[in-house]
């Protein structure tokens, strides 16, 4: 769980930074997703999944690839 936004902001712009290093396969935060090979303001909304922990508000979801 993030303590702020703030702090959610930057742990995901240093995955997205990273994206490479850390075979990163998606990102979603504040219900939107990102994909590597996007640029860093190219996210995409999300439908509404009912809650914040479900929207990703609370906490940065990193999928990555094996």
């Amino acid at each position: 769980m993030t303590k702020s936004f703030a702090e959610g902001d930057a742990v995901a712009a240093f995955a997205q930074a990273n994206a490479r290093q850390f075979n990163i396969k998606y990102i979603i935060w504040k219900q939107r997703i990102w994909f590597p090979g996007n640029g860093p303001d190219q996210w995409r909304w999300m439908a509404d999944r009912g809650s914040i922990t479900e929207n990703h508000y609370d906490h940065v979801h990193l999928s990555v690839n094996p």
